[in-house]
């Protein structure tokens, strides 16, 4: 938490229109900046030979997610990184820092989070306890702060090796074409961005609520998958 990730490095400099040597160059001085801002201390720690492994899976990682999702998006620029928003919830403040913000062609935004762990499908975001919270905490934070800027996308950006993708969802089509709206929210009632929002402002509301009320109850979001990974069973209070 607080080091500069390569893609906020990257961002911050607006390289995206470069040609592909320049690119290739960028790349390579974002994932400098991003690794030499770690203490000296925690890289005498590291071989020279894993030092150079992990540069190059940076920057390929980097250059994948830029050619295969950046790239083909229509017309935007980077707005804020790192962006401080807060959101008051069930009474209490919380303080939050989005990734990133375009600003799209055609006006509104779009909100990024970068994720270098695998993400969940759109459709787990609006459950009960729902999983990967923060793009709807993220979105209610920026309709706070300004009504009257559109939020026309949300969006993880998962940067794992092997299985780098973008997983959101998109107000209308010129926004983020690559994202849409499963049909299965849509049969949940979920079937614009309004409603989006209202979903969001109900559930996280109502987890928040429980926070606030020092809820300490045991329920698995899932018992059966939950139980069978979990290494605490002496001290289950489940039975």
């Amino acid at each position: 938490a607080g080091e500069r990730s390569p893609l906020m490095s990257f961002w911050r400099d607006a390289l995206i229109a470069l040609s592909p040597d320049a690119l290739r160059s960028a790349i390579t001085r974002a994932r400098g900046e991003a690794t030499t801002c770690l203490p000296a201390s925690r890289w005498r720690i590291v071989s020279p030979l894993v030092q150079r492994g992990e540069a190059a899976r940076i920057e390929s990682m980097l250059a994948k997610w830029l050619e295969d999702f950046e790239r083909r998006r229509p017309p935007f620029a980077a707005q804020e990184i790192e962006a401080a928003r807060s959101l008051v919830l069930a009474g209490r403040l919380l303080k939050l820092r989005l990734d990133r913000i375009d600003a799209l062609d055609g006006g509104g935004v779009a909100i990024i989070d970068y994720k270098t762990g695998r993400t969940d499908v759109a459709t787990s975001w609006f459950e009960t306890r729902p999983r990967a919270p923060q793009l709807g905490l993220y979105a209610l934070a920026h309709r706070a702060a300004d009504p009257s800027q559109d939020l026309r996308a949300v969006a993880y950006a998962q940067l794992k090796p092997g299985a780098v993708m973008v997983r959101g969802l998109a107000k209308d089509g010129r926004a983020w074409p690559e994202l849409k709206l499963p049909s299965s929210l849509k049969h949940d009632g979920i079937a614009d961005w309004d409603a989006i929002e209202t979903r969001w402002s109900q559930i996280l509301g109502a987890l928040g609520a429980e926070i606030v009320a020092g809820a300490a109850s045991v329920s698995p979001r899932d018992p059966k998958e939950t139980c069978a990974r979990c290494g605490r069973r002496p001290l289950c209070r489940l039975g």
